[in-house]
């Protein structure tokens, strides 16, 4: 839904909008994301949910999208993002 809303609001859509997707599954709101222009890191704890993610990326023709193996409870990664999905 947040996404949605960013994405009507601004005519660029989410453009410079760095997107941090946990516990990512199949990637879809991630996907979204990254439609509508956002630099999106998808990530999960599961090496099979990334492998999904990152295939159904491609099949949306998205070779844009980082993905990281990443536990959300013991949190290491030192990047800063605009909107957490």
């Amino acid at each position: 839904h947040e996404i949605a809303a960013r994405a009507s609001e601004n005519p660029d859509g989410l453009q410079g909008v760095h997107v941090l997707e946990l516990g990512a599954g199949t990637g879809l709101p991630g996907i979204v994301a990254a439609t509508f222009g956002a630099t999106v890191t998808q990530t999960d704890f599961a090496s099979v949910a990334l492998e999904l993610c990152q295939h159904n990326g491609k099949r949306n023709g998205l070779t844009h999208i980082e993905y990281r193996t990443a536990d959300w409870t013991n949190w290491t990664q030192p990047d800063t993002f605009d909107l957490i999905i």
